[in-house]
C-alpha cells in the first residue's frame, strides 16, 4: 500500500511538472514570435541601410569625377590663359 501512495505522489508531481513545462513553453513561444518580428524588422532596416550606402557611394564617386573634371578645367584656364 505504501508503494501505491508513493507512486501516486510521484505521478502527481510529474503531472504538476508537465503543467509547468507547458506554461513555460507557451511563454517561450510567445517570446520567440516577438523576437522573430524584431529580427525581421532589423533585417529590413539593414537592407534599407545597405541600399542607402550604395546610393551614397555612387553619388560620392560621381561627385569625385565632377570635382576632378572641374580641377582639370581650372588648370587649363590657369595654364592656358593670357600671359603677362
Amino acid at each position: 500500500m505504501e508503494s501505491l501512495e508513493l507512486l501516486e505522489k510521484k505521478l502527481t508531481q510529474l503531472v504538476g511538472l508537465v503543467g509547468q513545462l507547458k506554461d513555460e513553453n507557451k511563454v517561450l513561444e510567445k517570446e520567440n514570435g516577438s523576437l522573430k518580428k524584431k529580427l525581421s524588422a532589423l533585417e529590413r532596416d539593414v537592407l534599407e541601410s545597405n541600399e542607402s550606402i550604395e546610393h551614397l557611394t555612387t553619388e560620392k564617386e560621381a561627385t569625385k569625377g565632377l570635382i576632378s573634371d572641374l580641377i582639370k578645367n581650372i588648370d587649363k584656364l590657369v595654364d592656358g590663359g593670357p600671359q603677362a
